[in-house]
């Protein structure tokens, strides 16, 4: 299944901030719905990347 996703990173000026951020969508261009994943100060993205 992992082969069947894309995965991009990027960021996003928020209030004069940079704010990094991790997308995961399907080859194919079309997702079924979209889920934001958040995390505290003391994980990273990284965190749910080794959940999944």
């Amino acid at each position: 299944m992992a082969a069947s996703v894309e995965q991009h990173e990027g960021t996003i000026q928020v209030q004069g901030q940079a704010l990094f951020f991790r997308e995961a969508r399907p080859s194919s261009g079309q997702a079924h719905f979209s889920v934001l994943l958040l995390h505290g100060i003391r994980f990273s993205s990284e965190t749910w990347q080794n959940l999944g």
